[in-house]
């Protein structure tokens, strides 16, 4: 059975219908709610649309950038520039500059050439990896894209590698061949190396330094060294001879031509 409600009405009184009344403090409860969804999604649609646009991303000259997509399998690698897209894509951007290694061997530590006499060397290594996307994709698989980036970290992977081909290389030549034909080192330095780096290349290798090891750094009881310093006594003696005969000769010259 409907239930009224009586007021005042102009002298009278107004009939109001129950259910009027709940539809109206239904409506007044779904205002803010509808409010609500709509600021929210003033602010969340912006957002969402900024996360699934592409962005341009520019690459440098000296750089890569490696894209993995949700979803798919693999990487895809770019120079130059690159599209990605912030919601679905995750990219790193890998330093491929020519990097600097240094390896410096010297006193006890210098290197026994072919004739046993021991040289202190300072060479430096110059490596990069090339600008193709298999050498890049190589080279982040074998060492991860921040170790790549990062020239102390390769200079420890490097290093050992570097330094043991430089001994081998000097090795198979005499002290006075590695002093005076440098280009000849450098070559037989690259060529121990080889060309399996992990997807990086050799550029160049510089000799900047090579003298003899200085005669208090030898080890007398090292069979390598003792034979060093019996060579180096009898060159260091053959020097002195020829040089004293010279003298003596233009000392004679001199007398002459006073007389």
């Amino acid at each position: 059975m409907p239930v009224t409600a009586f007021g005042p009405f102009q002298g009278g009184f107004a009939v109001a219908d129950k259910g009027s009344a709940q539809n109206l403090y239904e409506d007044q409860r779904v205002a803010p709610i509808s409010i609500t969804l709509i600021v929210g999604a003033t602010i969340i649609v912006p957002l969402l649309l900024t996360r699934i646009k592409p962005r341009l991303v520019r690459i440098a000259p000296e750089q890569a950038l490696l894209r993995n997509r949700a979803n798919q399998p693999g990487r895809d690698i770019f120079f130059d520039k690159a599209y990605v897209i912030p919601l679905f894509d995750k990219y790193d951007i890998m330093d491929i500059s020519v990097q600097k290694i240094e390896v410096s061997l010297k006193g006890r530590d210098g290197v026994h050439c072919r004739d046993n006499i021991r040289a202190d060397v300072d060479a430096q290594f110059y490596l990069k990896i090339p600008r193709d996307a298999a050498s890049v994709e190589y080279a982040a698989q074998m060492f991860g894209v921040s170790t790549v980036s990062d020239p102390e970290k390769l200079a420890i992977l490097f290093s050992p590698r570097f330094s043991e081909a430089l001994q081998t290389a000097m090795r198979r030549l005499d002290f006075e061949e590695n002093l005076t034909k440098r280009d000849m080192l450098r070559d037989c330095v690259v060529e121990v190396i080889g060309i399996d780096l992990s997807g990086f290349q050799i550029e160049d290798v510089a000799i900047d330094y090579l003298e003899q090891t200085a005669l208090e750094q030898l080890d007398p009881e090292n069979m390598l060294d003792a034979e060093g310093i019996t060579k180096i006594t009898e060159r260091t003696a053959a020097q002195l001879l020829a040089s004293t005969r010279i003298t003596r000769a233009t000392e004679k010259e001199v007398q002459a031509g006073q007389s």
